[in-house]
Parts: C-alpha cells; sequence; structure tokens
C-alpha cells in the first residue's frame, strides 16, 4: 500500500490524479488544433481507426495489466464485462467526433485514478459513489472550460458521455477486481 496522509488518502493516487487533471485542462485549447492536423495528414477513415485501435490497445493494456485478476472471473463476471465491453463498442459506433472516443478513456482513467486515491479505509459503495461524483464534476469543469474558449464548445451532452464512461469503467473495475468472491492478497 502507498503512503496516506491524515484524512486517508493514497498520496500517489492523489498526485497522479491531480497531474491527470491538469493535462487534461491545460490542452483543452491545443486539442482541436492537434485533431484536425491528424485529420488532415492521415485521412477521416484513417483518423477515425486509428482512434478506434488506440482505444483497443488501451484496452489491451488493461486487460494485460489485470491478467492475474482474469483469472478468477465467473461465466457470470465475464458475462458483465462483455456487456461493459459491448458499451464501449457502442461509444465507439456511435459517437461522431472521433476525438470524443477518447473521452471513454479520459474519464475511464480518471475514474480509476480517483478510486485508488479514496479507497483507503472506506467502504466499496463509498468509494465507487465518491470516484463517480468527483469524476462528473471534473467533467462538468471541463465542459464548462471549454464554453469559454474559442475554438471548443462545452456539451451538456459531453457530460453525459463521460459519465456513461466513468459507468463502464467502474463496471469493469467492479467485476474484475472488487466483486464478493475474488481472492486478492493485494487489490493493485
Amino acid at each position: 500500500m502507498g503512503e496516506q496522509n491524515l484524512i486517508g488518502f493514497e498520496r500517489r493516487y492523489a498526485v497522479a490524479a491531480g497531474a491527470y487533471l491538469i493535462l487534461l485542462y491545460g490542452t483543452l485549447g491545443v486539442t482541436p488544433y492537434f485533431f484536425r492536423w491528424l485529420l488532415r495528414t492521415v485521412g477521416r477513415d484513417a483518423y477515425s481507426g486509428s482512434i478506434t485501435l488506440f482505444l483497443v490497445a488501451c484496452a489491451c493494456f488493461v486487460l494485460y495489466r489485470w491478467r492475474l485478476h482474469l483469472r478468477q472471473i465467473t461465466p457470470i463476471r465475464a458475462l458483465g464485462l462483455s456487456m461493459v465491453g459491448l458499451g464501449y463498442g457502442l461509444i465507439s459506433y456511435t459517437v461522431v467526433a472521433a476525438a470524443n472516443r477518447l473521452h471513454t478513456l479520459q474519464y475511464g482513467l480518471l475514474v480509476w485514478l480517483a478510486m485508488e486515491t479514496i479507497r483507503p479505509g472506506r467502504s466499496l459503495p463509498k468509494v465507487y459513489l465518491l470516484s463517480f461524483l468527483f469524476a462528473i464534476a471534473a467533467a462538468t469543469v471541463d465542459e464548462s472550460l471549454q464554453a469559454w474558449l474559442p475554438n471548443r464548445n462545452g456539451l451538456p451532452s459531453d457530460v453525459l458521455l463521460d459519465g456513461f464512461s466513468v459507468l463502464l469503467a467502474q463496471s469493469a473495475i467492479f467485476l474484475v477486481k472488487d466483486a464478493p468472491g475474488l481472492k486478492t492478497a493485494k487489490n493493485t
């Protein structure tokens, strides 16, 4: 277990979550230019496909990271993970702006960092609720900041997309790491 401060937060995850939010908010003004450049450079089909492949590569990394936990997955949990994968697939298929597909990764990572930050000494329902609220607050701030930028637009629908991404990530974490009956010496 990492170092904790007086109020029971896992310090290394709190620092990572803070740095991640600074990176997320700090790049709001430049990301549209990057994605437009990428679109012009590789074309629409390769642009959309490259973002989808990037998300698949990230999912493979997560599955590799959780490989020890995955050995204990029951058929019911496997079905649940399939539903989570279907949810991510629906986002990837239905979200028009390919760059918005990255919201699934951005807010999935953010909620995982939040969960690991507040996990020590708290019950699972409280960990899931507090991390969800934190991620939704971060998404709301993100969209509010975008509303003030000339090259961005803050949309309530993006907060809903982020919330759906958070729920999918939390579902996957629960099924792989926190579900009752999983034997873990240390939840990492």
